[in-house]
């Protein structure tokens, strides 16, 4: 697989560290954030920001641009290690005792703002990890409870070189790449963007069912998004 998003993928999932650490989480239960400042372009985009994520609730965090949203979101992750003050913690231990690396690949599932595709078919776009399989995908749409949906994210057999995905397709497939994961933590910024009405009530019904054995964090300015996270952040 080749392109910007393959690279994109490997920044997030498989970046090397500062310093990597050994301990392998192997079910992520809290994220706490004390007191957490991120600089970037040499001013902080977040500041103090302390909070405590817990599994079984999903969230939404939203804010001005420009207020940290994204940031706090990749800083989840592990990125930004060398310009941050304060600590982030996971099940109680520092970000950096943690192997990252594999928690990035085993336990987290990263949506971005605006997802690029995979010069390939549709099977490409989803499996882009050994972690990712349609096993999972499937049951996850069962999970949802709704039979629609389990047709919802099914794509034809297009391919991105030669006919392309129009917006709300990409997003489609892009959700279907972040539930083809088996994930403690399911990260979506701006996950419901340029979704229909059915993608739309799709989504919804995956932060509801997916925060049962999971934290769900989403970044988002839509009211229905609000109301349906047990949690709201504004940054």
């Amino acid at each position: 697989m080749t392109g910007f998003k393959y690279e994109r993928i490997k920044e997030i999932f498989a970046i090397p560290l500062q310093s990597n650490g050994t301990l392998k989480i192997e079910s992520i239960e809290t994220i706490e954030f004390n007191n957490l400042y991120v600089m970037r372009d040499k001013h902080y985009v977040l500041n103090g920001f302390s909070y405590i994520f817990k599994k079984g609730y999903s969230y939404c965090i939203a804010g001005d641009n420009g207020s940290g949203k994204t940031t706090l979101l990749e800083a989840v992750i592990g990125l930004y290690s060398d310009c941050q003050q304060g600590t982030i913690n996971i099940n109680g231990f520092r970000l950096d005792e943690i192997d990252m690396e594999y928690l990035r690949l085993e336990k987290i599932s990263f949506l971005e703002q605006t997802p690029k595709l995979l010069n390939g078919s549709v099977d490409d776009n989803i499996l882009v990890a050994p972690t990712q399989s349609y096993k999972n995908l499937m049951e996850k749409l069962k999970m949802i409870g709704d039979e629609k949906t389990v047709e919802y994210l099914k794509l034809t057999d297009k391919n991105t070189e030669k006919s392309g995905f129009s917006g709300g397709e990409t997003q489609k497939l892009a959700l279907g790449r972040a539930l083809a994961k088996n994930a403690d933590l399911y990260i979506f910024d701006e996950g419901n963007s340029a979704l229909d009405e059915d993608g739309q009530k799709f989504f919804i019904s995956c932060v509801r069912k997916l925060k049962k054995n999971s934290i769900v964090i989403i970044v988002s300015h839509d009211n229905k998004i609000l109301d349906s996270c047990d949690r709201a952040i504004y940054l």
